[in-house]
């Protein structure tokens, strides 16, 4: 027996539906079976066949309370938008009425007054209206005479009437049509909803006559089942069957390493690098995880239990360091078409702001807190021939004897009413930084040669680079004076510094066809950065330069060998602030928290 059942957040994990397989074991003892004739009065009416549409073409990350953050189509004031969409079997001569709904989600906010108004037709027959505000999911539903809908192709249009006064944008996310059909089976398959209990008589069926009559029907129960998409499940064979394992997992190491079984082998060097540190190692399989803690199910749940489950259940020493081998992405499935492959799933939370990815969720896994508990980094490579590269340049460097206590660059954005970034930038040089060689560059004085002073100091090697202000995924500055397509160009470097972005998204790794700055610095081969500790969501300057200075002093103090030691304690150092707590899951590190710094 098979059961299928769709994922809450589906759209952003790597399958929208999870498949369990049960099957009969060897020996134990058989339930009992009764066969039944079916029994009751035939059904006169009609059944309501089911029909679903949707198809994710946006993303829409700022909508926080939105039911899916996927899209369809996006209406703006005074549009239409029109979908094609087929039906089968259309019984256009019963009295019954079909039923629409429709999700919509509003996407704009106007104070003090309702935002939207939107009018539905079914094949240019007005079915119904609505109303509604802000930036919420609303489901229209409407009845309407079946006469209506044809055989075949059919169109729903939806228009956003735009006479509220403000400005409205709306999206439209799927819809579902239950409508009167003709009891037949179709491409070998029926299924329907009466409203009534009795004998349904089922034509078209082959090799047993011109008809098969089914056991009696309950009111409002349907047969066989569906998803929102309008599929009609998998092949048994297609299935992914779950498995309970006894967990293999070790019982002991510090450091973890947590990638596609395809990747391991070109962990291999890092592996043995650490254990020669001595550290207790152990790479485990996300497929092993998926089995022994997501019921066969990849996700970064799975991968948040077992880290979980090593902390509290694993003899000392527990896990210290966990180090994720490959990309993730918002576009898992590749919805828009051109999404990068993402081998390891993140974690996405809700923020104040949007909707983001944090790998140091997976590793708060010690109470209620957004405090981490674990030294957690990622490495996104998406081919195990980029893990390679990545490793290489890890190793590389710790070789060379590179620490942190050479040149530091300190860039700072024009102050604003965002804050004075230039006055962080002074402070964190006064307090943190004194007797240092050390770099200013503020952009109110450098202005269009930002970029190349930029690119200078990198180039001519040194071991720590800040940037304080204004960004975006790929972006300093509202001037764009550096992107991640800045990277080709760099010259080689002998000395690869650690970058920190005190600023917003630097670090949304999870972008499907672009690399975010942090990750393409990373990324760059023979030059750029070797580790950096970014934002993938929306900071705020006060409490993003506290953040600063607990990981400046840590860093400079000289306490810590390995960076995601430093990492814990300014993590550890910022919560006791009380300031913005989420910051302590947006800002993340892309490297490997077992990297020797000193």
């Amino acid at each position: 027996m098979y059961f299928y059942a769709e994922r809450e957040a589906a759209s952003t994990a790597f399958a929208g539906e999870v498949a369990r397989e049960l099957g009969r074991a060897t020996g134990g003892t058989t339930m009992w079976g009764e066969s039944a004739s079916p029994a009751g009065a035939p059904l006169s009416s009609a059944s309501l066949g089911p029909a679903s549409f949707e198809t994710n073409r946006i993303y829409q990350s700022g909508l926080l309370d939105a039911e899916d953050r996927w899209l369809w189509k996006n209406l703006l004031s005074g549009s239409t938008k029109t979908k094609a969409f087929d039906l089968a079997g259309v019984d256009a001569t019963s009295a019954q009425p079909a039923r629409l709904s429709v999700l919509l989600q509003g996407g704009s906010d106007a104070e003090g007054v309702v935002d939207h108004h939107v009018r539905v037709s079914v094949n240019g027959v007005f079915v119904g209206e609505a109303v509604f505000d802000a930036k919420r999911p609303h489901r229209f539903g409407a009845a309407f005479a079946s006469s209506i809908l044809l055989e075949g192709a059919n169109q729903l249009s939806v228009e956003n009437v735009g006479d509220t006064g403000v400005y409205s944008l709306v999206f439209l996310d799927h819809f579902t049509i239950d409508y009167p059909q003709t009891s037949t089976l179709r491409g070998g398959r029926f299924e329907g909803v009466w409203d009534t209990s009795g004998v349904a008589e089922i034509s078209g069926v082959s090799g047993g006559g011109p008809s098969a009559r089914g056991a009696a029907v309950e009111g409002s129960a349907g047969a066989g089942s569906r998803d929102r998409t309008g599929r009609r499940g998998r092949a048994p064979g297609e299935a992914r069957a779950a498995r309970t394992l006894l967990p293999s997992l070790p019982s002991v190491s510090a450091l973890d390493i947590i990638a596609p079984a395809a990747f391991l082998d070109a962990a291999g060097p890092l592996l043995l690098r650490r254990q020669a540190q001595g550290l207790k190692t152990r790479a485990v399989s996300l497929e092993e995880i998926a089995s022994a803690f997501g019921g066969g199910d990849p996700s970064a749940e799975a991968i948040r239990a077992f880290l979980a489950h090593a902390y509290h259940s694993w003899r000392p020493p527990s896990p210290r360091y966990v180090l994720l081998l490959g990309d993730a992405s918002h576009d898992p499935r590749n919805f828009t078409g051109t999404a990068a492959p993402a081998p390891l799933p993140g974690m996405f939370l809700k923020t104040t702001y949007l909707w983001t990815v944090s790998d140091p969720a997976l590793a708060a896994v010690n109470g209620d807190d957004l405090l981490p508990d674990l030294a957690i980094g990622r490495r996104p490579a998406q081919t195990a021939d980029q893990v390679q590269t990545l490793v290489d340049k890890l190793l590389a460097w710790e070789d060379s004897g590179q620490g942190l206590s050479g040149e530091a660059v300190l860039v700072a954005d024009n102050p604003d009413d965002a804050g004075d970034f230039e006055a962080d930038v002074q402070d964190i040089a006064s307090s943190f930084l004194g007797g240092r060689n050390r770099r200013m560059l503020f952009l109110s004085q450098l202005g269009a040669a930002s970029r190349r002073a930029i690119l200078d100091a990198l180039d001519d090697g040194v071991s720590t680079l800040s940037y304080v202000g204004h960004g975006g995924a790929a972006v300093w500055a509202s001037e764009n004076v550096l992107n991640s397509w800045d990277v080709p160009s760099l010259q080689p470097q002998s000395t690869r510094p650690l970058m920190l972005t005190l600023n917003c998204l630097n670090g949304y790794f999870v972008a499907p066809s672009f690399e975010s700055l942090a990750e393409a610095f990373l990324k760059a081969e023979g030059r750029g950065t070797i580790a950096a500790f970014s934002p993938s969501g929306l900071s705020v300057d006060g409490p993003a330069h506290q953040f600063h200075r607990a990981l400046m002093a840590e860093l400079t103090l000289g306490n810590h060998q390995r960076l995601g030691d430093a990492i814990l304690a300014a993590q550890k150092a910022y919560a006791e602030t009380g300031l913005m707590p989420e910051l302590l899951s947006i800002y993340q590190l892309l490297g490997d928290p077992a990297m020797i710094v000193r």
